[in-house]
Parts: structure tokens; sequence; C-alpha cells
């Protein structure tokens, strides 16, 4: 397992739980003591982000190389962050360029970088990758928010376009099964789940609800999410 911890002093940390139950500290060098991991694959590798000289920075962790770190910076790129690592040690995140946009990224392992954005949305957001480099993500322009799927060739779809409202894709599997929830207006809250043809589903959880949300799926399809009920508990469910 991988997360953070804060300690006495406020400052927060990285920590990997390794099978034995030992505990290896992650802190990159010049850290300010805020780091954040976002995750683990089945190497232990690990991707997180930490506040290194004052702003925020990408890293890379590899067992085989417990005290190196690798910062992950992109040309151009201010304000750079890592969202998901996968099992091929490709790393996906977001960062700003010098006119504040917004723009998708993917690492490969040999530390190559493609970078990728939706080119009419005013912001987009990456949220999850399977092992095959596929990301998911959505992007918003004038009221509009749509999901998209990046492609690890560099081909893009998009889906659930809605005005008001729209998808938050929050995991996909490695079939390419998205597993997220609507929000807005139109559908507050609402669980779904996409093939990879691009058919959107609802999640009809059996328990009196008045919001539902879906973040994760594994690879044999079990789907974990949230539900809130009408004294606005909010409870787990396993599909």
């Amino acid at each position: 397992m991988a997360g953070s911890f804060i300690d006495y002093t406020a400052h927060e940390y990285g920590y990997i739980k390794n099978t034995d139950g030992s505990y290896t500290l992650l802190n990159p060098p010049g850290s300010t003591g805020l780091i954040s991991v976002v995750g683990i694959n089945d190497a232990g590798q690990v991707a997180g982000n930490a506040y290194i000289g004052g702003v925020s920075q990408p890293f890379f962790w590899d067992p085989a190389h417990p005290d190196t770190y690798v910062v992950i910076s992109i040309p151009g790129g201010v304000g750079t962050g890592v969202v998901a690592i996968n099992s091929s040690g490709q790393i996906a995140g977001i960062y700003f360029d010098s006119s504040s946009q917004e723009h998708g990224f993917l690492q490969n392992l040999d530390g190559t970088i493609a970078t990728f954005e939706i080119p009419v949305a005013s912001q987009m957001y990456v949220t999850a990758m399977n092992k095959w480099g596929t990301i998911t993500g959505n992007a918003f322009d004038e009221g509009v928010t749509s999901g998209y799927l990046r492609y690890s060739g560099g081909g893009m779809k998009s889906y659930g376009s809605c005005s008001h409202c729209g998808p938050q894709p929050m995991a996909i599997n490695d079939h390419g099964v998205v597993v997220g929830y609507f929000f807005g207006e139109c559908d507050c809250n609402s669980a779904f789940s996409m093939d990879r043809n691009l058919n959107i589903s609802a999640i009809p959880v059996p328990f009196a609800n008045t919001q539902t949300t879906a973040s994760s799926i594994n690879n044999v399809g079990q789907i974990v999410g949230t539900y809130t009920d009408s004294n606005g508990v909010s409870h787990g469910w396993l599909e």
C-alpha cells in the first residue's frame, strides 16, 4: 500500500507499507513537507506530488533505486501534477502552460512525454488510467461537460456531453470500462458505467438514496462506490 501521513509538526510525507509489514518513508529531497501519493503499481513503483522550492513537483519512485526520486518536468509547463501510474510504469497527469491553459500528459517508462489537450475546452481534468495507457477525464466549455478517452496511440473520443451537468469519470479498468457519476442539474450525482463502445448505463444502486457515485472498478467488473441516504449519511456499496 502507498499513501501519505502528517506528523506532529504538520509536515506531510509519503509512505509504503511493504508485504512483510515494514514501512518505507517517501520524502523527495527539497520537499517542504507537503507530499501526496497518487498511486502504486504492481512493481511497487510510486507516483506522487511534492512541494519543492515553493512549487508542486510530480515525482516517480522505484524500489529498485530507493534513494532516487525522478522529478517529472514538462517543457513549458507551469504547475504540474500527476494523477495516476499504471502497471507499465506510465504516469498520467495535467499541467498548465504560461497562459494558464490546461493540458494532459502521459510519461512513458523511458521518460518520453506525450501531451494532449481538448481544443474547445476552457478546463480539463485527468482522473484515471489503465494498464494500456488509456486515460479518462472530463472537460468543460461554456457550461457543457464531456468525458473523454485518450488512447496510448494518441487517438481521442468524447462521451456523455451534457449542458449544465456531465460525467465525472473516476476509474477505468484494463478492459476499458469506465465508472463514475453524473453531476449537475440533470442527474445530481448518479452513478454510471460505460463500456469500451461508449455505451453508458446507470448503476441502479438498490438502496434508498438521494445520490450515488461509483469510484473504482477492478478487472473482473466489481464496482465500489457511495450513496447518501435521506438523512444525509454516506454509505459504501459493492456490486
